[in-house]
């Protein structure tokens, strides 16, 4: 039972760290045009993301993806650290972690599976909320999000990681 409640603990603090974020997108996206903390003006056509590739599918079976850059991160330590946190907080959960090139310049970590957007959700919140183990590897500020199957092979083929973000932003949180 004592080591439920670190776990609890935890995952509580990633949900309020969820909220928290969608309070802060929402007070940003409704605040007046030219007041501070305001969405910026509609953006450039030429900067808007492609996201008509992806497809939601809540249901389906998804993976946490952690994208780095190729040069002066060693994968090897993150893939370490993504399964120390692991051990810790998802023993149960039988994943497992990859590593592969997304770019010319990029590196990405794949953690696998999980069942559906919920448990992805629970597990990417929980990744957010640790200010212990990965405190550091989380104020670097390299790209996360969960992504089904289908949408990860259309992102590598296509080798757009910014586009998958901001499909992300729109449908997950």
């Amino acid at each position: 039972m004592s080591e439920e409640k670190p776990m609890l603990k935890q995952r509580t603090l990633a949900v309020v760290a969820n909220l928290l974020l969608t309070l802060a997108l929402l007070a940003t996206a409704c605040a007046p045009a030219g007041a501070p903390g305001a969405a910026p003006a509609a953006p450039d056509p030429a900067n808007v993301a492609n996201t008509s590739m992806f497809n939601v599918d809540h249901s389906a079976e998804h993976f946490f993806a952690l994208i780095f850059p190729k040069e002066g991160v060693a994968a090897t330590d993150l893939k370490e650290l993504v399964s120390d946190f692991n051990t810790s907080f998802f023993s149960t959960s039988n994943l497992r972690i990859t590593n592969s090139f997304i770019d010319k310049d990029s590196q990405i970590i794949i953690v696998r599976s999980f069942e559906d957007k919920t448990k992805a959700m629970d597990y990417y919140n929980t990744f957010l909320a640790n200010q212990g183990l990965l405190k550091e590897l989380n104020e670097r500020g390299y790209q996360r999000f969960i992504i089904t199957t289908k949408n990860f092979t259309v992102l590598f083929r296509n080798k757009n990681p910014q586009d998958y973000g901001a499909f992300f932003g729109q449908n997950y949180l």
